[in-house]
């Protein structure tokens, strides 16, 4: 009878440590899917690739057991590294690691797409490495290394270390590697995003382009014009239409400084930031419409109950109206006027 209460223990036993141990690896699994989602929601908000590594590197050092992590951007086009992130480094580490040149061993490695780097004694099997990184002097024994890739190139490096000797354990060597997958797909969307501004840019000099030749080069030709007619006015003694040149002459001019100084406000088109809607738009005024000569009077509503999405989209419907009014309406004196009804 104790023999199957002794074995009825030893299963309830077996089975609570089973339980246990899948607890505690739901726990984990779940850690990690969050750690996963968390870094697609940054890299969707746009966050600054410094804070999101700064955000990956702890987890990762929880994940893999490990003493101290490091994330290395490589330079592209040239053999050196840079630390962009670490954690778990002693004090007396630099604040940051510039690695000139490759050591020969990891660019041995480095030529194998997507295999992990595994050092089970790191100053004996590659001691290049650690002098390399300027490690030599701290108690570094195991290195697991795996690559953060952008297509077919190497973007970075993360690199995982243990003070003891031993292996990483396959699961660890899988975190590890599904984590610099999702940071090489977070640093080509970032590539990505830094392509759209550029085009972006280049299309708003093809733009002011075409407007200083549309705009402001003809009516730079018309002065000339008037200029000419000026002359011939003055060579015939005839005031009148002189007068009348004087006049075209003056308008010509005011409309190519209204238009020149939307241009130069274009090059650098402010965002509401912590300007409230009708600061910005007195800001707008004052350096465009009213240096240019053109007087306006304003009666702006404070707006109640906008978002700052809603407040900055009406803005934009604003600087839209006055840009018409600078270009076509060859006006002196404008309103503006906004309020908000219920």
């Amino acid at each position: 009878m104790s023999t199957e209460i002794d074995e009825r223990k030893r299963v309830e036993n077996a089975l609570q440590e089973m339980m246990n141990s899948l607890e505690s690896h739901v726990v984990a699994r779940t850690e990690e899917l969050s750690t996963f989602f968390d870094l697609i929601l940054m890299a969707g908000q746009g966050v600054d690739l410094t804070e999101i590594f700064e955000y990956v590197v702890p987890r990762v050092m929880e994940f893999t057991k490990s003493q101290s992590v490091v994330v290395d951007l490589v330079e592209i086009g040239s053999d050196a590294m840079n630390m962009i992130a670490a954690g778990g480094l002693p004090e007396e580490a630099p604040a940051r690691i510039y690695i000139s040149q490759f050591p020969p061993e990891l660019k041995h490695w480095m030529q194998s797409p997507n295999e992990p780097l595994l050092v089970a004694d790191l100053a004996k099997e590659i001691p290049s490495f650690t002098q390399a990184f300027n490690l030599h002097d701290f108690p570094y024994q195991t290195l697991l290394s795996v690559q953060i890739r952008v297509g077919d190139r190497i973007d970075g490096i993360l690199s995982c270390f243990r003070t003891e000797k031993g292996g990483y354990g396959v699961d660890e060597v899988a975190m590890a590697t599904a984590v610099a997958q999702q940071l090489g797909m977070i640093l080509e969307t970032d590539h990505l995003r830094q392509q759209a501004q550029d085009l972006a840019v280049l299309e708003e000099r093809e733009r002011l382009a075409r407007d200083l030749h549309d705009s402001v080069t003809q009516s730079l030709y018309s002065l000339s014009l008037f200029s000419r007619a000026g002359r011939e006015a003055v060579e015939d003694g005839d005031s009148q239409r002189l007068t009348h040149v004087f006049t075209e002459l003056e308008q010509n001019t005011l409309l190519i400084l209204r238009e020149l100084r939307l241009m130069l406000y274009d090059l650098r088109p402010p965002e509401l930031g912590e300007r409230s809607l009708a600061q910005a738009i007195e800001y707008r005024l004052n350096a465009v419409e009213r240096r240019a000569g053109l007087q306006f009077d304003v009666a702006i509503d404070d707006p109640v109950g906008l978002s700052p999405a809603d407040e900055g989209d009406l803005f934009y419907v604003v600087l839209e109206g006055l840009n018409n009014v600078v270009k076509h309406a060859q006006a002196r004196h404008a309103s503006l006027k906004l309020t908000q009804n219920d």
